[in-house]
This record gives C-alpha cells, sequence and structure tokens, in this order.
C-alpha cells in the first residue's frame, strides 16, 4: 500500500497528514468526470512525498497544471497522474 513504505524499527508508518481518504481521492477519481476534489498544495507534497516549496518550483517553472480558485491554487487528480505518467522513466533492460 502506498506511504506506507517508510519502516522504523520493522514497523510500518504512515507520514504526518496521511488519510485514506486523500490517497483514494488520486487513484479513484476518474478522467472523464468533472473535477470535485481538488487538493492543496499541501496534500500534493504529501502525495508526490516532496517538500511544500519543490511544489511551488513545479508550479512556477508550469511543469503542474494547475486550477486557480479565487487566490488559492488547487490541483485536480488526473493532472497529477498525467504528470506522473508523463515523467516516468522506463527501465533499460533485455
Amino acid at each position: 500500500m502506498p506511504f506506507r513504505d517508510n519502516q522504523v524499527n520493522d514497523r510500518m508508518t504512515e507520514p504526518a497528514g496521511y488519510t485514506p481518504a486523500l490517497y483514494r481521492s488520486l487513484t479513484e477519481t476518474p478522467t472523464d468526470c468533472p473535477v470535485l476534489a481538488l487538493l492543496t498544495v499541501d496534500e500534493v507534497a504529501l502525495l508526490l512525498k516532496v517538500s511544500v516549496p519543490t511544489v511551488r518550483r513545479l508550479l512556477e517553472q508550469r511543469a503542474l497544471p494547475f486550477i486557480k480558485v479565487g487566490g488559492s491554487i488547487r490541483f485536480a487528480p488526473h493532472d497529477l497522474t498525467s504528470y506522473l505518467a508523463k515523467n516516468r522513466v522506463e527501465p533499460i533492460g533485455p
């Protein structure tokens, strides 16, 4: 299961702020339906396992698609999965 690969003293641990609903919102949102569950910068950082400044740098570089809601920045889950698929590096091998 994602987010459970951090081991401390042979125990499975979860990062701070992890919620099963947050992970489900990314994996269970169909790409052909209207976006209903938007993610914040903090939630995206948790899902991608990077820092908040890294997410903000990706925004400045326009590497991550985002939605402006008033003065806030939000992310559609399907845009994140597309970003991850686009940046996937295939292995070299036989």
